[in-house]
């Protein structure tokens, strides 16, 4: 995960088309979705990515817990199956807590060696 910390909100963690994709998954009621009806859903939008960017986008989400991922079959084989664990509302506040979180190791680490340019001063 990448932080741009010159924006704001969901902007400055996720790209346009994952927040969309979020919108998506985390509306109420919490839906099972696969990769290829929300690839089909963006597409529709006006969304022009690709569907494995979907997939690799759905499993960090996975790996993070804001959605759970269970292995469904289908015509093609086994698939992923998607479905949020918590409403947008509650992604935001996730996110904000792993920031402080991290920004809390990060002063804690930096009280005990300062590292300036690689080098420890």
């Amino acid at each position: 995960m990448k932080v741009d910390l010159t924006k704001d909100g969901l902007d400055a963690v996720f790209t346009p088309w994952q927040i969309h994709t979020l919108k998506i998954i985390a509306a109420p009621p919490f839906t099972e979705h696969i990769s290829g009806t929300l690839h089909k859903k963006l597409l529709e939008g006006g969304v022009q990515i690709s569907q494995a960017s979907v997939i690799y986008f759905l499993e960090d989400l996975a790996n993070w817990g804001i959605v759970s991922k269970s292995v469904g079959y289908g015509k093609g084989g086994s698939r992923g199956v998607y479905k949020a664990n918590m409403s947008l509302r509650g992604i935001i506040d996730f996110l904000a807590l792993a920031a402080e979180n991290w920004a809390k190791k990060l002063r804690d680490s930096s009280t005990d060696k300062m590292i300036y340019k690689g080098e420890e001063q």
